[in-house]
């Protein structure tokens, strides 16, 4: 599979530990309750970015990120903080991930 030009490697597991810091506080949500306010397609730099980012963090070669910050908008979450990496998650067809509800 290619994403903006660019070849995908091999999948990421679905282990938010591994990609993620300050799981304590954050809750997982099901990825179809969430949507992006910004869309992937308008954003394929930096969703090949955030793929790379989430490798090496689970390789321990850079910090793990923060949970994405989402908002409520009626029954959907939508994401505030993150969207290149949600993104990512649902091209890797994850059901959860960890999030930040914000006001």
């Amino acid at each position: 599979m290619e994403l903006a030009g660019h070849p995908v490697d091999d999948p990421l597991p679905e282990e938010h530990a591994r990609y993620f810091s300050g799981l304590d506080d954050a809750v997982v949500v099901a990825v179809d309750t969430l949507s992006a306010s910004v869309p992937a397609r308008a954003q394929p730099d930096a969703v090949v970015e955030a793929r790379r980012r989430m490798r090496e963090a689970a390789q321990g070669a850079r910090p793990r990120r923060a949970p994405l910050d989402v908002r409520r908008d009626g029954s959907k979450l939508v994401v505030i903080d993150g969207n290149a990496t949600y993104a990512v998650v649902v091209q890797e067809g994850w059901h959860t991930v960890p999030v930040r509800i914000r006001s």
